[in-house]
C-alpha cells in the first residue's frame, strides 16, 4: 500500500497575528536544529530504548555506562522521568561524553527536586516536559565544548546558582517553551570576562516565560544569542545584558513592568550588542541598545549585523499574542508529548535498516517524488535542510511500517536553486540523500 503527500515550501519570515505557532514541536527550532559538528540538528535518543527513572542513583549508572569509554556505539536512549525524583548521592548528575540522549518528563508532574544535570562535552541531548526545583547548584549547567542541546517545555525555579548557563565553548543550544520563576540570576551565557573562547558559543532562546525572574535574561558574553517571541514580566533588576563583545538579536518579544528591558555592559564587564526590532514594551524603561547610553556609564556604536537568519530559518509570532500564548503553554505540563512504551533496564536496541530512501526525478524542478521503506517498524523522521544544515522542511514524522512504501511529493517551488538533502532517521540509523533543485 502506498502513501502519498504533498509539501509546500513558504519558510521566508514571517509575523503571524494569530496563535499559529506550533506550541509542540517535533523537531528543535533555532540553534539546536543546525547541522554541525557531526550532528544532523538534535534529535536525542528519539527511536531508542526507554529506561523508566524514578531515583537519581539508578540515572547517575546508567549514563556512565552509556559514556564513550563504557559504550563507544553511543547507542540512542530515553530516560522516562516519573513523578518526583528527589536527590541521591550526588548533588549533580554528570553526562561526561555522553550523547544521543533524551530525558523526557512522564505526564504533567515529572519533577527533579534537589539536584541538577552538568552536562560536559556531550552532544546530542533533549531534555523535555520536566520540572527542576531546588538545586544545590545550577539546575541545568551546559559546559566544555558540549553541543546540539534542546531544552524545551520545562519549568526552573529556586537553584542555589543559575537556572540554565550555557558556557565554556559550547553550541547549538535551543532553549523553547520553558518557564522560569522564583529566583535571581535566571540564566547566563559565558563563563566569565577573561573567557575568550566562549566566541563560539550559540544559544536561540524561544516563546520562554521569564516570570519575575529578577536578572539574566539572559546575561550573555562573547557569543551569538538570539531571543525571539519570549515573555518578559517584572524583572527586578534587568531584563537581558549584553557585554564582551556578545551579538545578541531581540525580536518579536514582549516586555511589561520591566524597568530596565535591556543593557550593553553589565557591572565590570565590557560592551556588547543588541539588535532590538517589533518588540512590545509596556510599562517598561527605554531599552539601551547599541549606540546609546547605557545606564552604567558610557557609549558604543557599530551595530552588529548578525542575522539569526543567516543561520538558520524560523517563523515570528506576532508580538501582540506573546503573553496569552507563552503563559499557556510553557512549561511542563501544559502539553502532552507522546511518550514510549516501557522497556525497564533495557537500552541496547539493534539498529533498523533500510531497505529504499531515493528520489526522482533529480535535478528536479520544481517537484521531486521522495521514496522510503523500513524493514522495521518503528518512530521515522524524513526532514530537509539546506547545504548549510538549515531546517527546510519536515516531511514525514510518525510510526513507519515495514509493509508500506511510503511516497512524498517535495514541492521546491519556493525556495532557490541549490543542493538540498533528506534525512531520514530511524532509531539508531539516520540515512541522506542529496536533491538538487535548478531553476
Amino acid at each position: 500500500m502506498q502513501k502519498y503527500g504533498v509539501v509546500a515550501m513558504m519558510f521566508f519570515l514571517t509575523y503571524i497575528p494569530v496563535l499559529l505557532s506550533q506550541t509542540v514541536d517535533n523537531f528543535p527550532r533555532g540553534f539546536a536544529s543546525v547541522f554541525a559538528l557531526g550532528c544532523e540538528g538534535t534529535s536525542g535518543g528519539q527511536g531508542g530504548s526507554v529506561i523508566t527513572i524514578t531515583n537519581a542513583d539508578t540515572l547517575y549508572k546508567y549514563l556512565r555506562s552509556l559514556r564513550p569509554d563504557k559504550n563507544p556505539k553511543l547507542p540512542r536512549t530515553i530516560f522516562e522521568i516519573v513523578g518526583t525524583v528527589p536527590r541521591g548521592n550526588d548533588k549533580m548528575i554528570y553526562l561526561k561524553g555522553n550523547a544521543n540522549i533524551t530525558f523526557i518528563g512522564r505526564g504533567t508532574n515529572a519533577k527533579i527536586d534537589g539536584w541538577g544535570l552538568k552536562i560536559q562535552g556531550s552532544s546530542n541531548i533533549v531534555i523535555r516536559n520536566i520540572e527542576f526545583a531546588n538545586s544545590p547548584d545550577d539546575a541545568i549547567c551546559v559546559e566544555e565544548a558540549s553541543h546540539h542541546i534542546w531544552i524545551d517545555h520545562c519549568t526552573f525555579t529556586n537553584a542555589y546558582d543559575g537556572l540554565i548557563d550555557i558556557k565554556t565553548q559550547s553550541q547549538y543550544v535551543t532553549v523553547s517553551w520553558c518557564r522560569f520563576y522564583n529566583h535571581s540570576k535566571t540564566s547566563l551565557v559565558g563563563h566569565d570576562d577573561g573567557e575568550i573562547a566562549d566566541t563560539v558559543l550559540s544559544v536561540t532562546y524561544h516563546h520562554c516565560w521569564w516570570d519575575k525572574t529578577e536578572q539574566r535574561q539572559p546575561r550573555v558574553r562573547f557569543g551569538k544569542v538570539h531571543l525571539f517571541n519570549n515573555y518578559h514580566v517584572g524583572h527586578k533588576y534587568y531584563g537581558i545584558a549584553s557585554t564582551c563583545n556578545a551579538r545578541v538579536y531581540v525580536e518579536g518579544c514582549y516586555f511589561k513592568d520591566v524597568q530596565y528591558p535591556m543593557h550593553v555592559g553589565y557591572a565590570e564587564s565590557s560592551n556588547g550588542y543588541i539588535m532590538q526590532l517589533n518588540n512590545i514594551f509596556e510599562n517598561c524603561g527605554i531599552p539601551i541598545t547599541d549606540g546609546k547610553e547605557k545606564s552604567f556609564g558610557g557609549q558604543i556604536s557599530n551595530p552588529h549585523s548578525w542575522n539569526p537568519n543567516a543561520s538558520y530559518s524560523y517563523t515570528i509570532d506576532d508580538p501582540t499574542v506573546v503573553p496569552t500564548l507563552v503563559m499557556q503553554y510553557a512549561g511542563n505540563g501544559t502539553i502532552q508529548i507522546p511518550v514510549t512504551t516501557d522497556i525497564e533496564n533495557a537500552y541496547y536496541a539493534n539498529p533498523v535498516q533500510f531497505e529504499t530512501l531515493s528520489n526522482y526525478p533529480n535535478p528536479c524542478n520544481p517537484t521531486t517524488t521522495i521514496q522510503f521503506t523500513v524493514r522495521e517498524q518503528g518512530l521515522t523522521s524524513l526532514c530537509v535542510v539546506d547545504v548549510r544544515g538549515r531546517y527546510i522542511a519536515t516531511l514525514f514524522n510518525g510510526i513507519a511500517n515495514p509493509s508500506e512504501q511510503y511516497t512524498i511529493v517535495f514541492d521546491a517551488a519556493n525556495i532557490p536553486s541549490g543542493v538540498y538533502f533528506a534525512i531520514l532517521r530511524n532509531k539508531m540509523t539516520t540515512k541522506s540523500i542529496k536533491m538538487i533543485v535548478t531553476k
